[in-house]
């Protein structure tokens, strides 16, 4: 008996700290758990090495008064372009325009009905995987997009230093 209060006492604990809600599930529906509480760690680049990349990989700034901005490519996870887009767009708020011109993921849209009534609009990624950005390739800019969570490199050359592979070195697309 004194095991069987001892279980419910941890149970009811358990209950709370989770925080489940009383309403009654189905087999094949989970319960509502509220884990606000719960602090997340921020998630880290794939691609982040110790201390800024921009120096080890001895890349030329392009000069926003002489060349402009260049189409350069952003590699990310499949499925995660549109919120690798929302996240650099807020990241690069504070740069000027001559630096930081814009941001792209091509999408298709297709139409898809269900039945005669019901329709629906698939909004479909054309380069799964890639973010476009149009943009003056200095410092600042790498690193502050480099650091975003989920890019994961730039596309362009393999880059080797000694021993250490390093992400590759960007190269604009024009």
């Amino acid at each position: 008996m004194k095991l069987l209060v001892a279980s419910c006492a941890l149970l009811a604990t358990t209950a709370s700290a989770f925080q489940i809600s009383p309403t009654r599930t189905s087999r094949h529906q989970s319960p509502q758990v509220n884990r606000s509480f719960i602090k997340s760690a921020p998630l880290q680049s794939s691609t982040s090495l110790n201390g800024k990349l921009w120096k080890r990989l001895q890349t030329e700034e392009d000069d926003p008064d002489v060349d402009g901005t260049s189409w350069y490519l952003i590699n990310c996870v499949a499925g995660v372009e549109l919120d690798l887009l929302a996240q650099a767009r807020i990241v690069c708020e504070r740069f000027p325009k001559k630096v930081v011109e814009k941001f792209v993921v091509p999408t298709t849209r297709h139409l898809r009905s269900h039945g005669d009534k019901k329709k629906v609009v698939d909004v479909r990624v054309r380069y799964p995987g890639y973010l476009f950005c149009k943009i003056a390739l200095v410092e600042d800019v790498y690193e502050t997009l480099q650091e975003l969570d989920l890019c994961r490199s730039w596309m362009g050359t393999v880059n080797r230093k000694g021993h250490k592979k390093l992400p590759p070195s960007p190269i604009p697309l024009n």
